[in-house]
């Protein structure tokens, strides 16, 4: 389901699904060095997704343009924590569509 570039971008966060779990309930500290950990491959799963076509695409993208966006500021941590338990969510959905 979906081209090469959503199938790249959704890869990319299957392989960092233990991160964004661990996002969602991390205190503040710990989300710090965790977004360290993660920033360039949600970047990236983020501009994959954007450029490709797939199920759900424009759910995925939602919180992921949250995450960015907060990557980059670092203004409200708890949006990155509420984005993280959104995308979990959708990608549950999404594998769920795939059949895996």
């Amino acid at each position: 389901m979906g081209n090469a570039d959503y199938k790249l971008g959704l890869e990319l966060l299957k392989r960092f699904k233990e991160y964004l779990e661990r996002m969602a309930r991390a205190s503040e500290e710990e989300l710090k060095e965790l977004i360290e950990t993660v920033k360039e491959p949600i970047r990236n799963a983020a501009y994959r997704i954007k450029q490709g076509e797939g199920p759900l695409k424009e759910e995925l993208l939602e919180p992921l343009s949250v995450m960015v966006r907060e990557f980059r500021e670092m203004a409200n941590l708890e949006e990155v924590k509420k984005a993280a338990q959104k995308l979990l969510e959708v990608l549950k959905k999404v594998e769920e569509k795939e059949g895996g």
